[in-house]
């Protein structure tokens, strides 16, 4: 699996999207067949973005999960101590209103 965007075909068009879409703060689904490079795309504009917003990237592997609680166990498992520590004060935060649903 190739990680960085130099591993990948440079310039190519979906490496662009992927990082355009990432600083216009879009959520982004990679859809194609098995070995197509969906994860090395991934890996590669993740780290391309982050490197240059001084981000870090976390990679949460939810194959084989069915629900919402088991999605979200693996992603704070994957969270460093540092920002699980921070989680509480942006909890406390969030209001819900149910208005016309």
């Amino acid at each position: 699996m190739r990680k960085d965007k130099e591993s990948l075909f440079e310039g190519s068009e979906e490496l662009n999207k992927l990082i355009n879409a990432l600083h216009a703060k879009s959520w982004v689904a990679i859809l194609g067949p098995r070995m197509a490079g969906k994860t090395s795309l991934a890996w590669a504009g993740a780290n391309a973005f982050a490197e240059k917003m001084k981000y870090k990237v976390i990679f949460v592997d939810l194959k084989n999960t069915e629900t919402s609680r088991q999605a979200t166990k693996k992603i704070l498992g994957r969270l460093p101590k540092s920002i699980l520590d921070t989680l509480p004060k942006y909890i406390a935060e969030i209001s819900f209103s149910t208005g016309d649903i």
